[in-house]
Formats: C-alpha cells, sequence, structure tokens
C-alpha cells in the first residue's frame, strides 16, 4: 500500500486515460483508506472479474508458461522451475489467515481434476521440455481426496519426469500413504506447525513426528511453519515448542509473529479488545511477520522481535543449511525407492539420483561456510554416504565445489551489507 499509493498519482498524470483497477489482499483494506486510488475495485477472485467485466466467455483455466531459474549462491541453480495455479481460498479458515477470509472461507479451483492438474504440468512441459520442478500454487492442494487421487492415478498413467512442491496441512498429508506422496511426484510440503497448542482442525491426523519421518523416508522434504505470539505462549513455552520442531528435524523452516492481517478473525478480536497498535492499523510494511502488530500478555514486542530472530540463528546452528537437509532427505528416499516396483516411485529415485550427485558440487562451499563443528560433522558424513553410494564426485561437480565458493562469499557479502536488496 506504501507503494501503491504514490503511484497512481504517477499513472494518472503520464496516462489519464488509463483506467486502475485495484485487486488482491490489500483490497482488505477499508474503502475509506482505497478512497481516490482506482476506477475499479476487485475484491473477489480475479479472473471471473475480468471474464465479466470484459464480456469474454466462460472457458476452462489454462496455466500460463511461466518458466523460472532460482539461485543459490549466487548461481544459477540446474534446471528450471515453474508454478502451477490450483486455485485460491481456503477452506481451513485459520483465525489470521487472509488468504481463507478474503474468499469466505471457500475454495476456487481453478484446475477442477486431478486429471487437470497433471494437464496443466504437462501443458509447461510441452512449452518447455526443461522444466521438470513445479510449484503448485493451491493452500491445501491434497485437501480434497478425490482431487488428490485423481491426480495419483493421473501421475501413475504417466512416464514423465517432474517433482511438485506443494501447501499442505497435516490433515490432508494423512489421508496418504507416503510412497503414494512419492508417486504424485511430490518433493516438498509446506506444513503448518503453527503453536501446538492452537487447536486448528487442520493440524488433526498423524503425529508431527510421524509424519516427518515418513515424507522423509520416501524423499519429500516438510517444510515447518511455525508462529509466535499465541496468547497461551510464554518464552517457555515457544522454547518448549521450538525444542520439539527441531526434534523432528524439517528440512525447511520459518519462524513468524502472529499477525494480525486485515479482513481476518483475528484483527477483528483484537481490534474489538484494543490490543491492536499503529503497526496493525498504519505501518504495513511493517507488518511482515517479524514485528509484533498487538499487545501481547506475556511478552513485549521488542522481545518478541529478538526471539523471532533467535529462532532462526538456532535453527541453523543446530540443524545446519536447509539445501543440506534437503540432500539428506533425498538421499534417503533414494535408498527406499530405487528398487521398488513402481515404476513412479523409480522415476523419482533416478532424479533424487541426479539431484545428490550435482549437490556434490556444495561440498566444499558448506564446510568453508557451516556454522560450527557440529555441523560439519554432518556435512563429511553426508558426502562420505554420497561417495558410499554413487562413488567419487564427478569431475564437473568437482570443478564446481571450487568454482562457487567465491560466489558464497560474494552471497554473504551481499546479506550481510544489505546488497541487491529490493526496499521496505
Amino acid at each position: 500500500f506504501h507503494k501503491l499509493k504514490p503511484m497512481i498519482p504517477i499513472i494518472r498524470k503520464v496516462a489519464p486515460q488509463t483506467k486502475i483497477i485495484l485487486g488482491g489482499h490489500g483490497t482488505a483494506l477499508s474503502d475509506d483508506e482505497l478512497e481516490g486510488l482506482y476506477d475499479l475495485l476487485c475484491r473477489e477472485e480475479g479472473i471471473q472479474y475480468f471474464r465479466k467485466l470484459l464480456g469474454e466467455p466462460e472457458r476452462p483455466f489454462r496455466t500460463p508458461p511461466f518458466v523460472f531459474e532460482s539461485q543459490l549462491f549466487s548461481l544459477p541453480l540446474l534446471g528450471k522451475s515453474a508454478p502451477i495455479f490450483g486455485g485460491v481460498g481456503c477452506t481451513n479458515g485459520c483465525d489470521f489467515c487472509m488468504t481463507s477470509h478474503y474468499f469466505n472461507k471457500r475454495h476456487t479451483r481453478f484446475l477442477n481434476t486431478g486429471k487437470d492438474v497433471l494437464d496443466a504440468i504437462l501443458e509447461v512441459k510441452r512449452h518447455d521440455p526443461g522444466v521438470e520442478s513445479f510449484v503448485v500454487y493451491d493452500e491445501d492442494l491434497l485437501l480434497n481426496q478425490q482431487r488428490g487421487r485423481e491426480f495419483l492415478e493421473a501421475c501413475r498413467a504417466s512416464d514423465e519426469r517432474f517433482t511438485i512442491s506443494v501447501f499442505a496441512s497435516v490433515k490432508a498429508l494423512s489421508q496418504y500413504e507416503p510412497t503414494e506422496l512419492a508417486e504424485m511426484g511430490v518433493s516438498s510440503a509446506w506444513i503448518g506447525f503453527e503453536g501446538m497448542e492452537a487447536g486448528y482442525a487442520k493440524q488433526e491426523g498423524k503425529s508431527y513426528a510421524q509424519l516427518f519421518r515418513e515424507l522423509k523416508e520416501v524423499g519429500i522434504s516438510p517444510a515447518a511453519s511455525m508462529i509466535i505470539g499465541y496468547d497461551y505462549q510464554t518464552l517457555e513455552t515457544i522454547e518448549r515448542e521450538y525444542a520439539e520442531l527441531l526434534r523432528i528435524k524439517p528440512d525447511i523452516c520459518q519462524f513468524l509473529i502472529y499477525g494480525p492481517t486485515r479482513n481476518t478473525p483475528l484483527f477483528d478480536e483484537l481490534h474489538e479488545a484494543g490490543r491492536l497498535n499503529e503497526i496493525a492499523y498504519d505501518l504495513y510494511p511493517m507488518m511482515d511477520g517479524f514485528t509484533m502488530g498487538f499487545s501481547h500478555p506475556n511478552i513485549s514486542a521488542p522481545t518478541m522481535k529478538v526471539v523471532a530472530r533467535q529462532l532462526y540463528r538456532g535453527e541453523y546452528h543446530h540443524l545446519g543449511p536447509s539445501v543440506f537437509r534437503v540432500m539428506e532427505t533425498a538421499l534417503q528416499g533414494y535408498r527406499t525407492l530405487k528398487d521398488s516396483d513402481r515404476p513412479r516411485l523409480r522415476i523419482r529415485a533416478e532424479m533424487q539420483k541426479e539431484f545428490l550427485v550435482n549437490g556434490f558440487a556444495a561440498q566444499n562451499i558448506g564446510q568453508a561456510f557451516a556454522p560450527n563443528n557440529l555441523v560439519r560433522a554432518r556435512l563429511a558424513h553426508l558426502f562420505g554416504e554420497l561417495e558410499s553410494e554413487f562413488g567419487p564426485a564427478p569431475a564437473f561437480q568437482k570443478l564446481q565445489s571450487y568454482a562457487v565458493l567465491p560466489f558464497g562469499a560474494l552471497t554473504k557479502l551481499k546479506f550481510k551489507y544489505h546488497l541487491l536488496e529490493q526496499s521496505p
């Protein structure tokens, strides 16, 4: 919003005939706050809105072929990725979640069936055969078991190579066998750990410990998102929940402060109780998950900010860099799946092997920049296991392992001095 406001008068001046349509989660702001900034306002799913606005007929959704390459240590990662848009909204209705409440706790599918999801993946691959990694944007893709099992059967009938990263809940993932998820090509699952006493329905099912263990056995990396700032939490409670999260060893972690965003029950509840501060009402750039926008019964805002940073530092020093945790999980999955009698699982194992062999390129930089000797020992064990499984590092990856060192130093410099970062 703080970037939008100065942009609008510039547009009005430079292109006075242009019609400005505001949409997305920012439109959860009040009419008074948005007054004068638009010609039309879209407070609903945008595709249907524009079809009605432009008088376009109904037709099936087609995934646009966006293809991108990520960077690691300032070098492009091997392989290409693409997003798949499965739908918007979520029926879980967690009190803090604008994504769910913006769409009135309804899930609007862009891809109606499991076969539609696979067809969207294959359409992108036809456009660019080099794409093998996909991120499916759908708040809880596998929650609807009928669509999930349709996707599973469609995958079983295909010999195409691909992996998908999904957003998921314990409730959704507990409906499937781990090997079924691997057959779908799931390589990572973003899972809300939230708070252990948060009491959300989506947390029902297998225990986090069991679920994470089963996912890792087939090479699926669990990414856990923990929230701090629930009223029941004290510093001791947070420490206890944090210790449990570290014990079950997610491959990737996120720690965010409970956030009262607009158009959510949490915002309304805290507003009625008079507990919101100026951050929640006015200082929108600070509503970033790292700053507390309300008064907490047990922990001050400055302390909560420090705690959030400590959780990240502690996780990094205790578990090590995420990329190597992902490699450990991939190795475990490869060993589990490589001799499977299911074709999809053998394809998955083949892709895990390629990922791991390429991972030899990170050996030297891991040792050079590891946070402590405990992590260095884990990395030495990991690469020893890789050599035992696949033989010595290939010449190209060995060369890369030395060439990447200055890029690691550059990346560290960029982070330390905030170089080439987007301004807040």
